[in-house]
């Protein structure tokens, strides 16, 4: 994860199915995921389109939390053909400190005896 800051328009669908337009802040962006505040709550797995300097980002709303002070933070996860580079555009305010995405550990087989 990359720490990143600017305003980006968002396609999402509410809880009716309705196509909904949102102007949010792009907080952070990875390879596979990104983290946008909004001033409206997402449902999980909801699909989301973003336009980011003329490249357009697609995936679906993993996770979603409400802070008091700011909005809510919304996880979209990525699409595979919808991944991130930096050679493929940098966001306003990128800030190149990486933020290690937590590793998968594999938990050891267990041997009958």
């Amino acid at each position: 994860m990359f720490l990143c800051s600017e305003l980006i328009p968002v396609l999402f669908e509410d809880t009716t199915g309705r196509t909904r337009r949102e102007v949010v802040n792009l907080e952070e962006i990875s390879a596979n995921s990104a983290v946008i505040l909004s001033e409206k709550e997402m449902e999980r797995g909801c699909p989301v389109a973003m336009s980011i300097k003329g490249n357009e980002l697609y995936g679906h709303v993993e996770t979603c939390s409400y802070d008091e002070g700011l909005g809510w933070f919304i996880r979209v996860h990525l699409h595979k053909d919808s991944s991130w580079s930096g050679r493929r555009f940098l966001p306003d305010h990128f800030l190149a400190i990486r933020i290690e995405e937590p590793a998968e550990v594999e938990q050891p087989t267990k041997v009958l005896v």
